[in-house]
């Protein structure tokens, strides 16, 4: 958005990243955490369940509409 990566830059950065993550690997991320807000990992990074499918993968909601 507004000038940034666009689906498959995102998603190349995290199978970048993920490639170069010694401790990943060791494990096959089973004791790797990814936070994704709004459940937005399976729409960031579309390869999610081929590279981080045995990590715990946490989908906050936030409300940022307070009433008065």
């Amino acid at each position: 958005m507004m000038g940034g990566l666009n689906d498959k830059e995102i998603n190349n950065t995290f199978v970048k990243v993920i490639s170069q993550m010694p401790y990943f690997r060791l494990s096959g991320g089973r004791n790797h955490i990814f936070v994704f807000p709004s459940g937005a990992g399976a729409h960031l990074f579309k390869s999610w369940a081929t590279y981080i499918n045995r990590s715990i993968i946490l989908t906050p909601e936030v409300n940022f509409y307070f009433s008065s």
